[in-house]
């Protein structure tokens, strides 16, 4: 059997913001290269600050990360962030620039990368997000759905080995979540997926890592996880949608309601 190679490895890590509130308190977690992690739990468990300490946005008080064999520590932060790519949930945060193509070359040229590769990155990213026709664009002339896409076009110019996502998909319309979602699935990279959108983690994501009260309370699978109700409803995830990602015969088209369980057998696998 292949050996799995760590790519991610956290211990006991904990932190405090400076108001006093305990936010992680131990965590421990290790992924590996090519998984697709969905981290879920209730608003306040712990998620948004653990992933901001994964590149360094947050230092932790006590405990250690390793990123792709290097220490989430001050020296190493500059290599850290190009292998580590996060998109937020606001995708102005990360759209400031003039033009989208000024945007998307902003983390390449950081890198000190040539000007010619600057622009096959730029090109690349955009082409990948269906955006090419708006590298000259102001940012804020295009939609919603489409800032998304190039928030997320920022980061794939650096090409990372992981790429961490909070809730993507949020405030999409049916078509941009659809599109969005295709994109997710394709993506070569390591990933690490917050959100409470339980069909998109479902079509995107292999293994679940529940936080709760600023720990790790369960790893499962995603089959595992998404066969028990009492779990989707503890870490507020809707679950009363229609499993279009089921076998097509009619008897698997079941609606996840408190009162029926979820479908012993889900067809296709998750990735």
């Amino acid at each position: 059997m292949e050996k799995k190679t760590p790519i991610i490895t956290i211990r006991n890590l904990h932190y405090t913001y400076p108001d006093g509130t305990v936010a992680l308190r131990g965590v421990n977690l290790t992924v590996f290269e090519g998984e697709s992690i969905a981290l879920v739990g209730k608003n306040g468990s712990g998620k948004s600050t653990l992933i901001k300490h994964i590149n360094g946005l947050y230092r932790p008080e006590e405990g250690e990360i390793i990123v792709d064999g290097l220490p989430v520590v001050e020296e190493n932060l500059r290599e850290i962030r190009s292998r580590v790519g996060m998109v937020f949930q606001d995708p102005d945060s990360q759209l400031f620039c003039s033009t989208l193509y000024d945007d998307v070359a902003f983390g390449p040229i950081n890198l000190d990368m040539e000007p010619g590769l600057i622009e096959q990155r730029v090109h690349e990213a955009l082409e990948k997000m269906g955006l090419l026709e708006f590298m000259h664009r102001p940012p804020h002339d295009l939609s919603f759905g489409q800032r998304k896409r190039a928030a997320m076009a920022t980061v794939l110019s650096m090409r990372p080995k992981i790429m961490i996502f909070d809730e993507p998909t949020s405030n999409l319309d049916p078509k941009n979540e659809a599109i969005m979602t295709g994109l997710l699935r394709d993506l070569p990279t390591t990933m690490i997926l917050v959100s409470h959108d339980l069909p998109i983690l479902y079509q995107t994501c292999q293994k679940v890592v529940i936080m709760r009260e600023g720990k790790i309370d369960q790893i499962l699978s995603m089959q595992e996880f998404i066969s028990d109700v009492n779990l989707l409803r503890t870490n507020g995830l809707d679950f009363t949608f229609r499993c279009d990602c089921c076998h097509q015969d009619p008897k698997h088209h079941r609606y996840l309601t408190e009162e029926q369980e979820i479908s012993e057998s889900f067809e296709p696998s998750p990735p």
